[in-house]
């Protein structure tokens, strides 16, 4: 599953940079200053004056995200974009994020639903490619009537073993009527 994120990723990271290359020269003359660079944090900002990176092709995800995020207002301004795009937005930080930070733990299913939705949705706010967008889609298909088995049942921690205060009282009463009190 992590080659299909994985692509995904990357398509989307392309359709970010050609969505923000169209608002952005709109906002400012001097849109790469203002609208990037200052927009960046600061390990960003030394990656980008580190190798020298001059245009948003040269730019990774993270830092696409944060400069859609950052100047939401001006690009939200200029372009109209639908309602909640920018949820969609700050969504997909959080996940760029658990996948870029991921360990050995498999991701659930309804996870990679819902990160595969949330992608679909914010190529689909910046009007991407529709071939992506039905790729997306078929992803996602994958997953529907499929179901994870509930492991919480096989596996109870302790809490989940121990008795509610209501069941308590009636065991209480239960041991009660029995030993006739």
């Amino acid at each position: 599953m992590h080659a299909i994120i994985t692509d995904v990723f990357s398509q989307l990271t392309k359709e970010l940079c050609a969505c923000l290359g169209q608002v952005l020269p709109k906002l400012s003359s001097t849109w790469w200053q203002e609208c990037v660079r200052e927009k960046l944090s600061v390990p960003q900002l030394q990656i980008v004056e580190q190798y020298r990176i001059d245009s948003l092709p040269g730019l990774n995800m993270a830092a696409l995200l944060r400069i859609f995020d950052r100047n939401w207002f001006e690009i939200s301004s200029v372009v109209a974009l639908p309602p909640g795009t920018r949820n969609f937005v700050e969504e997909m930080q959080t996940i760029r994020n658990r996948w870029a930070h991921a360990g050995s733990e498999e991701t659930g299913q309804d996870d990679l639903f819902r990160d595969l939705d949330t992608m679909q949705r914010l190529a689909t706010a910046m009007d991407a490619d529709s071939s992506f967008i039905e790729k997306i889609a078929g992803e996602k298909q994958k997953f529907i009537g499929k179901k994870e088995p509930d492991l919480t049942l096989a596996t109870p921690d302790k809490e989940q073993t121990r008795p509610t205060e209501f069941q308590m009282g009636e065991i209480v009463r239960l041991r009660s009527q029995l030993m006739g009190f």
